[in-house]
């Protein structure tokens, strides 16, 4: 079963519905595939502003560096790339952004992004061995775009 959650999009002046993220965990745990709308630029473009983003329930132990992984920092939704994992935890970053995340306990994991759907309609898996090959490339691009 899929559970499809915050599908608010901002418009002018308009907020979005946001889903708490115990509720994100929950239905993790029981679905185990849950579907949520991206806001903000900072996977783009890889991920645009309005994408759909299907996270799957995924244990810490499964991750690789280079997978696009969500998590949980209080009430905030955070989906960027895993660039490495530690003793203090994850370390994440979005392809658009210059600066790496802070270190993220690993009980703030909700699960990691399998597949987007971008507000044209294309659909595309984003993890796998050609995307973690391609991460690289798309972060300098953003990076590169902010210039």
């Amino acid at each position: 079963m899929l559970l499809r959650l915050n599908d608010g999009v901002r418009t002018s002046g308009e907020t979005p519905a946001i889903v708490p993220v115990a509720l994100l965990r929950e239905a993790l745990a029981r679905y185990g595939v849950v579907q949520v709308r991206a806001l903000g630029a900072s996977m783009v473009p890889l991920i645009p502003n309005g994408s759909i983003c299907e996270i799957i329930a995924a244990p810490a132990e499964s991750l690789r560096v280079h997978d696009i992984v969500a998590i949980g920092l209080g009430d905030t939704l955070v989906i960027h790339r895993l660039i490495e994992t530690g003793p203090l935890g994850l370390r994440l970053s979005g392809d658009n952004t210059r600066a790496a995340d802070p270190w993220a306990p690993i009980e703030s994991l909700l699960g990691r992004v399998d597949r987007v759907v971008v507000p044209s309609g294309a659909s595309r898996r984003v993890n796998g061995p050609a995307w973690r090959r391609l991460a690289w490339p798309l972060r300098v691009l953003g990076f590169l775009r902010r210039r």
